[in-house]
């Protein structure tokens, strides 16, 4: 229990920095436009049906991601704000993972 709990504070942090802004230019078209891309390639890959993202800057994965969530939310959810959430979670695990390997290893 001790030792599970020394995580709590980091990644409590880590979630809460990275997930208290999702929200912010929403309603302005490229405010972030390196989510545009990503959630725009996961948009034309649910339209085309063509899983090929032409698109090589990011990677493909996060693409894929976005787009099943995106297909699974259906319009419930604004896709960006579906795309910054994937993000943010990938972030935090992120930080998990480069803390664990740094306990291991030190």
């Amino acid at each position: 229990m001790i030792r599970s709990a020394k995580w709590a504070l980091p990644l409590l942090l880590a979630a809460a920095l990275r997930f208290w802004s999702l929200g912010f230019g929403l309603d302005v078209d490229r405010v972030r436009p390196d989510g545009e891309f990503v959630v725009g390639t996961a948009e034309r890959i649910l339209e085309t049906s063509d899983p090929n993202p032409h698109f090589f800057h990011y990677p493909s994965f996060l693409m894929y991601l976005d787009a099943a969530l995106i297909r699974l939310a259906g319009p419930a959810l604004e896709p960006r704000l579906l795309g910054r959430a994937v993000s943010a979670a990938c972030g935090v695990g992120t930080v998990l993972l480069v803390g664990l390997i740094g306990s291991r290893l030190f």
